[in-house]
């Protein structure tokens, strides 16, 4: 068998490095989709709301939309998943809003007003948490919801780790990022993966109420390869298959609304 030049093998060597260091330092943009948003663009919601900022430790402007009612029973944080940004996704608030919560929805780096950009795992959930300790302000932690929809339930989850909320809800969950990309970007090396977004390991160290809900006709984030969280979760913890569900539009989904009748009495 003829042996392979030196100098191609190099190269060969070179090209996986290159492409390695390019997937290592962009895969941002595998994970994160935002869509910007002018800093004096004008939203539409049929709610009253306000628009708040927050400062990071690095002074990057984070942008919100805390949604009020009259005489709330709690207050909802919810995160959202990882395309758009609240022009879209401040719709989702009516559903908690009826139930009488407030409801908070926060714009990661990068995505609408928010300023900077998301660089690793560490800062995307400090950020999270930056919401969370704004709610404490105005709320006892037994009063606030946290709920996470699909990869908003890594930094969810992991509030609910750090903290103590009331309850943690999780709309079309992962088991971790690795098995994601497994699925959906086999020819990735694990060991280049910068973030985790263990989910596995955050729903089975925390003491605070699970409700896990996912669609069995999930075709973003497999229900088969991801239902197994459910195994990481305690006795008293509730996992919720809705059958003939997708990945999208959760929120109208007549069992989860019903469902939160119950959990948000």
């Amino acid at each position: 068998m003829k042996k392979i030049p030196l100098y191609i093998s190099m190269g060969i060597v070179g090209i996986f490095l290159t492409l390695a260091l390019l997937l290592y330092y962009n895969q941002e943009k595998i994970i994160f989709f935002p869509t910007k948003t002018p800093s004096d663009f004008n939203y539409n919601f049929n709610s009253d709301f306000e628009e708040i900022y927050l400062t990071t430790p690095d002074s990057k402007k984070l942008h919100a939309l805390y949604f009020k009612v009259d005489t709330p029973k709690g207050v909802v944080y919810y995160l959202h998943g990882n395309s758009g940004n609240l022009e879209g996704w401040g719709d989702v608030a009516q559903v908690y809003l009826d139930l009488n919560y407030n409801v908070f929805i926060l714009d990661y780096r990068g995505f609408g007003k928010s300023e900077g950009q998301i660089e690793n795992e560490e800062q995307f959930f400090q950020d999270a948490q930056l919401g969370y300790d704004f709610l404490k302000n105005n709320f006892a932690e037994n009063q606030i919801v946290v709920v996470g929809y699909s990869i908003g339930t890594a930094p969810a989850s992991f509030i609910a780790y750090k903290n103590s909320p009331q309850q943690l809800i999780l709309n079309s969950p992962f088991y971790n990022l690795k098995t994601v990309a497994k699925t959906h970007y086999p020819f990735i090396p694990r060991f280049l993966l910068k973030y985790s977004f263990d989910n596995q390991y955050y729903v089975s160290q925390t003491n605070v109420p699970i409700s896990i809900y996912h669609g069995n006709q999930d075709k973003v984030l497999f229900y088969e390869d991801h239902s197994k969280i459910k195994d990481k979760l305690k006795p008293t913890d509730r996992y919720i298959t809705l059958e003939n569900q997708g990945h999208q539009a959760m929120n109208e989904n007549s069992v989860y609304r019903e469902d939160l009748k119950t959990l948000l009495p």
